[in-house]
């Protein structure tokens, strides 16, 4: 089913589990006139370790020959913790939408310690975990 008149949609999904991941990019492949995309992280733990999304599952999604991002223009995502599946959500959504003029990152800052040298060391590992 391609949804072709939805312009905007707004979901709440923890990118770290490939099932939820899985899942939006099933929703987001079927929708092509997609202008604005909102994403809210959601942070589950499992025995009080985080959960991941594999590197299989990232490599699967480059070898998608769809770009279903062309009419986007607007993408927010908030509560952003800096995982790697966060991130390489970001790399992924920003590198298939060559028409997009405003995104909003916005990172919740209760979960990362603060201090410059704290600040300084989040936003290298962050850059490091981007170019993979």
């Amino acid at each position: 089913m391609t949804f072709n008149k939805l312009k905007t949609l707004h979901l709440g999904v923890n990118l770290n589990c490939s099932k939820e991941t899985s899942i939006v990019f099933c929703i987001l492949k079927n929708c092509p006139s997609l202008t604005y995309l909102e994403i809210f992280c959601e942070h589950l733990e499992e025995d009080g370790t985080s959960l991941s999304t594999s590197d299989e599952f990232w490599n699967d999604q480059r070898n998608f020959s769809f770009s279903s991002f062309d009419n986007l223009k607007e993408f927010d995502i908030t509560n952003v913790h800096g995982s790697k599946s966060e991130l390489r959500f970001i790399k992924y959504i920003l590198g298939k939408a060559p028409l997009l003029e405003v995104s909003n990152i916005k990172i919740d800052w209760k979960t990362i310690a603060f201090g410059e040298e704290t600040t300084m060391v989040f936003f290298n590992e962050m850059e490091k975990k981007m170019m993979m």
